[in-house]
């Protein structure tokens, strides 16, 4: 009783293992946060960078993404 109670349980934990795995081959990689500099610059030309003609190659998306994160984290 006792160890097929046991070999459950390392079957289980060896399920989770396999689960987490997943989650992390799943999850992108996150990229540095921003310095001080960087979110100082892009404050200072938010603007023409929000109004600008051209695409911007997901910059916009990227903004509001930090705003967001910076927002949460403080």
């Amino acid at each position: 009783m006792t160890g097929e109670l046991e070999a459950r349980w390392n079957k289980a934990l060896a399920r989770v293992a396999e689960v987490e795995a997943k989650i992390v081959a799943m999850t992108p990689p996150r990229s540095r946060p921003p310095s001080i500099g960087m979110l100082t610059t892009l404050a200072a030309n938010l603007k023409s960078i929000w109004t600008a003609s051209r695409p911007m190659h997901g910059w916009k998306k990227r903004i509001v993404r930090t705003v967001i994160h910076e927002v949460i984290a403080i």
